[in-house]
């Protein structure tokens, strides 16, 4: 069962992102890699590197971001992004 804190969620995510189709999924993507990285949060940027994989975006594609990132945000955060990315990244390639 989920929790309320994920309904809401989801609910946002349907109302406000999902109805709009503006931007692709993979360009939602690279904005929520970024923002997520700006914010620290690296469990939750664990969640959003599968997604972004999921919305079409490459490694390389996912590696320029989080270059991106490091010059923007700082280095240490791109090293965390890094960190974080890697094993999400080589799982995917070995499927």
């Amino acid at each position: 069962m989920a929790s309320p804190l994920q309904d809401l969620v989801t609910l946002l995510d349907l109302e406000a992102i999902e109805v709009n189709s503006t931007l692709t999924p993979r360009e939602r993507s690279i904005l929520n890699l970024g923002m997520i990285a700006a914010l620290g949060k690296m469990e939750e940027f664990q969640t959003h590197v599968r997604g972004a994989l999921n919305n079409g975006m490459t490694p390389n594609e996912i590696r320029a971001v989080l270059t991106q990132i490091a010059v923007y945000c700082g280095i240490p955060v791109g090293v965390d992004c890094f960190r974080t990315a890697k094993p999400i990244i080589d799982a995917h390639q070995k499927k």
